[in-house]
């Protein structure tokens, strides 16, 4: 039987993916008597906040309005960031989220009084394990087609990051 040349003639399948086990991170946190699990959280969880950023974020400025009108947009899109990375890499021993929807937890988090520091601090820990950035939010803005009413987009491909 002769190849086709345009295939490989061996590829992986979704049965080949190594086990999905979490890499976790302990950060001590004395404010609330211990430490807390950190862990990269899923690409699926990371798109689910992007998208939910910039959905709250509304209607993007028009390419010819005012500076800060897009500063405005920009600063709406980026509300609570630290917490929102926070909320999505926050884990427990098993490595299971904390939160399932990460944008509540984000609110949660940064509507404690007198912990700013304190998220601020488990947001440096966690910047190094979460790909998230406003870059991307940014990009997610300026690349993609209106979402459907229920936050899906409706394919089934991902683009690649």
């Amino acid at each position: 039987m002769k190849e086709n040349p345009q295939k490989p003639a061996c590829c992986l399948g979704p049965a080949d993916l190594p086990e999905d086990r979490p890499e976790i991170t302990y950060d001590d946190v004395p404010e609330w008597g211990g430490r807390v699990g950190l862990c990269i959280p899923s690409s699926l969880r990371c798109d689910q906040v992007q998208v939910a950023a910039v959905r709250d974020a509304g209607e993007p400025p028009a390419e010819d309005a005012p500076a800060q009108q897009k500063r405005a947009y920009a600063a709406l899109v980026n509300r609570n960031f630290h917490a929102r990375i926070v909320a999505l890499c926050l884990c427990d021993a098993d490595g299971t989220p904390w939160y399932e929807d990460a944008m509540a937890g984000a609110e949660q988090l940064g509507k404690r009084r007198g912990e700013a520091k304190l998220v601020k601090r488990l947001y440096e820990a966690a910047k190094v394990l979460c790909p998230l950035t406003s870059d991307g939010v940014d990009a997610l803005e300026k690349n993609s087609a209106p979402l459907p009413e229920n936050g899906s987009s409706g394919s089934s491909e991902s683009a690649a990051s």
